[in-house]
């Protein structure tokens, strides 16, 4: 923040949050050398999730600075809402064809849910985004599989997911 506030006086910051389960599992399957997770083990990659979340609540409580919260989930489930909220919220022009588009490309797909321990640090976090520690439904791949088919036919039916 203390980069961008000097260089670019004025900025907007859009905050993408993502459930820190899926956050892991995506880090995961990065190559060991990859310079962002540096072969992170789950543990390490909470505790990371933890520390940037703690640091953007530390930001917005100063109130320096406009911030958007966006869920990655909802961009996913309610692209053309999630993508007016940006867009009115950076003031940029759009039109409705950018939105369609945007739908028809996002994917839509579900994916099993790790179940990780967590410190009370994150859980308290996770709580603040209305995130939970367990998800039965997420956790049921007879579940996970049944809804992405679903979401397969409705994009053969009607062209979006």
């Amino acid at each position: 923040m203390p980069f961008s506030k000097e260089h670019f006086p004025g900025f907007k910051f859009i905050h993408l949050i993502r459930h820190p389960f899926p956050v892991v599992r995506s880090a995961k399957k990065f190559p060991a050398d990859d310079l962002l997770w540096k072969s992170m083990s789950e543990k390490e990659i909470l505790k990371q999730w933890t520390r940037h979340e703690s640091w953007v609540q530390l930001e917005k409580d100063k109130n320096e600075v406009p911030m958007l919260d966006v869920k990655y989930e909802e961009i996913i489930s309610q692209t053309q809402r999630e993508m007016v909220r940006m867009f009115e919220f950076l003031e940029v022009t759009y039109d409705q064809a950018i939105l369609d588009r945007a739908r028809q490309i996002t994917r839509s797909t579900i994916r099993l849910h790790p179940r990780l321990p967590c410190p009370p640090e994150t859980e308290a976090i996770m709580s603040q985004y209305g995130y939970k520690t367990k998800s039965f439904w997420l956790e049921t791949p007879l579940y996970i599989k049944s809804v992405n088919w679903l979401k397969k036919m409705k994009r053969k039916v009607t062209g979006t997911w």
